[in-house]
């Protein structure tokens, strides 16, 4: 096991259906996703949305902000820092699989929660790439928080 790891960014405006959190996985590990949210921070008018998580098919062209993981166990000594590279707020999509890994319709101001028990965890194998993604565009723009927390094993 290489180490958990949470990636997090705020999206000050959130207007359309996007991804929010891209990861790639390298060819030295597979992830095990642990906890994935997408929340609104701002907004109190109810709608309701569908938000999950997806693998990719096609990168091709994929672009949008460049971020870095935390460490949460960096206090251990030898915890290595992420191998995984994050993409957020995406300007430019990439191409997703049919059959999303995990999708929910919620409704805006209590936000998508991703917390499954640990048999029903979600991989992501090596060199594939995995999103946070809002499917539909909601009616109200809002402040989103987005975070995965993750495991990097091998």
């Amino acid at each position: 096991m290489r180490g958990v790891y949470i990636v997090r960014y705020q999206i000050a405006s959130l207007a359309g259906a996007k991804t929010v959190l891209l990861g790639t996985v390298p060819s030295s590990c597979v992830v095990e996703i642990l906890e994935a949210y997408l929340t609104n921070a701002n907004q109190g008018t109810l709608e309701q949305l569908s938000i999950g998580l997806s693998l990719v098919t096609v990168f091709g062209s994929a672009a949008g902000t460049s971020i870095t993981a935390a460490n949460v166990q960096k206090t251990e000594a030898g915890t290595p820092n992420t191998v995984v590279t994050w993409l957020a707020d995406l300007s430019v999509e990439p191409t997703y699989d049919a059959n999303p890994l995990h999708v929910e319709g919620v409704i805006n101001v209590g936000g998508y929660r991703y917390e499954p028990v640990p048999e029903a965890r979600r991989w992501v194998g090596v060199s594939k790439s995995f999103g946070l993604r809002m499917l539909s565009a909601p009616v109200n723009s809002f402040k989103a928080e987005c975070v995965i927390a993750y495991r990097e094993v091998g």
